[in-house]
């Protein structure tokens, strides 16, 4: 499958799967492995070329070259009942009579065929050119390869969250091929497409089985020539040993992904055989060792290494794999989404506590506090998450200011505000549960829809063989238009789904949870700030409030309040800056 966007742009980036310009030494395998790289330009085809504005099979229409390479081109194609875009991937003409390279191209088709997965790309349908060239249809994408992605991230590396979302999404997609007998072989960058949406949600679907194993299937290319492999992403047994065919062998390169993705570096570098050396003899360093400007969970590193075991017996399997990384991005700010699309409320004010003028928050004669980090450069989960820590201890510093210093005096209009927090905590927990228990139904019924389409494509499939096969009309029996059921059924696959009317319920739940997230944090924020007026306001030797020296206890209760809302101020004035931005 070939981007259109970015299609030429890759191969003059990275030739051959490599990346910037460095030399991978691929060519190891008899087919090559810059399998349908693009090397002409997007939208332009030749005039002479025979396929173009050609029907296939009489369903698909063939629009224009996306790429080709030397086993052959990629079309981009429309459905003629549907509508629908597709990709078509047609072999070279002169390897029709080539055995190897044929049966290479029915087994990627035999291959995805049996895959159904959302960050796998779909193989829609297969079939021959008039003039009997094999060609497999696929789903259109629209976006780049993780290889483009990358080179277009900062020079440290993907931003953990969405470096931990794409690492999830393939260990997923490559569990599922796993559990259907299916080795893929060649995971890398250069093979997993990668799509962004306008609220920055990375959505990755691996594809190009060319050299797919089935693992029941004896091996296609010749044992000679050594397998099918790129250097950099290759497991140590695929140089020592002829049985090396196991689901190991797609947990190494896609742990190697993982620390390019995280790194922007390979866990080796070099190339030839310093390269193959370093893969068989030396150990990579830790991904939080080249990731210094964030914390990298130590389960990641350990993850990371044990899916670079030298031996694959030692490797996780692709199911611990995604469980681990499932368990890694809980631990992170959730990803902005369709359910996570807010109307968001602001804080009613960005209070200064360098003011000392009447009714503003008094000035405290206290020593300087370290400055507090950058909020500039974090997601807007993350400081939403950090306002709702700050909000939860100001309240806790204030429960233990009024036990220590107030228990026997109150002071006036504290306990409306203790009141309301604590209402507002109460809705907020019973939002919460029922947003969870919402998005759990949500989710069983997306389920629920692809086990319906599975079926849908199932029967998609048994239909087109059977119009392949009914050559023939048996005298007497009943008519049947398989060719008119083959349509009906193609446009009810294509047809889309309505959106459940559960993601509008989810998304008032959100709203509401967000407004009282914000509004808990201003009643916290006002409960602090009344509290630090109180401690501070001390009669001095002629009685003149706000001018004493401050007891030990009630400088260093002082202090902490401070601390606390200037974090406040500063994480309140990064959000205003990040939804500025996003309007």
């Amino acid at each position: 499958m070939v981007s259109e966007e970015n299609a030429s742009k890759n191969q003059r980036e990275h030739p051959g799967g490599r990346a910037d310009g460095e030399k991978d030494a691929t060519d190891v395998a008899a087919i090559p492995e810059d399998l349908f790289a693009a090397t002409g330009l997007p939208g332009t085809s030749p005039a002479s070329d025979p396929l173009l504005n050609r029907d296939l099979d009489q369903r698909y229409r063939v629009t224009r070259l996306l790429g080709s390479g030397g086993m052959g081109k990629v079309y981009a194609g429309v459905h003629i009942v549907t509508g629908k875009r597709f990709a078509i991937k047609v072999l070279n003409p002169e390897l029709v009579h080539n055995d190897e390279a044929r049966r290479r191209f029915e087994r990627e088709a035999k291959a995805v065929m049996a895959i159904d997965h959302p960050h796998i790309v779909e193989l829609y349908d297969y079939g021959q050119t008039p003039t009997g060239v094999p060609f497999i249809t696929m789903e259109y994408l629209e976006g780049s390869t993780l290889r483009a992605f990358l080179s277009e991230a900062p020079a440290t590396g993907l931003p953990v969250d969405q470096a931990m979302t794409i690492g999830l999404q393939m260990a997923q997609a490559l569990q599922h091929v796993h559990e259907r007998g299916v080795v893929h072989r060649d995971v890398k960058p250069d093979n997993i497409h990668i799509e962004v949406d306008r609220n920055q949600v990375v959505v990755a679907k691996l594809f190009d089985f060319g050299i797919a194993r089935i693992q029941s299937q004896e091996a296609v290319t010749g044992a000679a020539a050594g397998p099918p492999r790129t250097l950099a992403y290759a497991a140590p047994e695929m140089y020592e040993r002829s049985d090396y065919l196991s689901p190991a062998i797609d947990v190494y390169a896609l742990g190697v992904t993982l620390f390019e993705i995280f790194t922007k570096q390979r866990p080796f570098s070099g190339s030839g055989v310093g390269l193959l050396l370093a893969h068989l003899k030396e150990t990579p360093p830790n991904v939080s060792q080249l990731r210094r400007d964030v914390k990298i969970p130590t389960e990641l590193d350990a993850l990371v290494a044990r899916m670079l075991a030298k031996k694959p017996e030692q490797r996780p399997t692709m199911a611990e794999i995604s469980d681990a990384m499932a368990a890694l991005t809980a631990q992170l700010p959730p990803t902005r989404g369709l359910h996570n699309l807010r109307t968001y409320v602001l804080p009613k004010r960005l209070p200064r506590r360098t003011s000392a003028e009447p009714g503003g928050t008094p000035s405290v004669s206290i020593p300087a506090l370290s400055a507090r980090p950058s909020t500039a450069t974090r997601s807007l989960e993350r400081i939403e998450a950090e306002r709702q820590q700050v909000g939860a201890k100001l309240e806790r510093e204030s429960r233990s200011i009024l036990h220590r210093l107030f228990r026997h005096d109150l002071p006036p209009d504290i306990t409306p505000l203790q009141q309301r927090a604590a209402e507002l905590g109460t809705q907020q927990g019973e939002v919460e549960l029922e947003l969870a228990l919402l998005q759990d139904t949500l989710a069983q019924e997306k389920a629920t829809i692809a086990a319906e389409r599975q079926a849908l494509r199932r029967k998609l499939h048994g239909l087109r063989d059977e119009l392949r096969a009914a050559t023939t009309q048996v005298v007497g029996t009943p008519s049947r238009n398989i060719a008119q059921e083959l349509a009906e059924l193609e446009l009810a696959y294509a047809t889309r789904i309505a959106p459940s009317a559960l993601i509008e319920r989810v998304t008032q739940q959100a709203n509401l949870q967000q407004r009282l997230s914000v509004e808990l944090i201003d009643v916290q924020r006002e409960l602090a700030e009344r509290l630090l007026l109180a401690i501070t306001s001390v009669p001095d030797e002629v009685g003149n409030i706000g001018r004493g020296r401050l007891d030990a206890s009630r400088l260093l209760f002082a202090k902490r309040l401070n601390m606390l809302l200037s974090d406040l101020d500063a994480l309140d004035e990064s959000l205003s800056e990040h939804l500025m931005l996003d309007a």
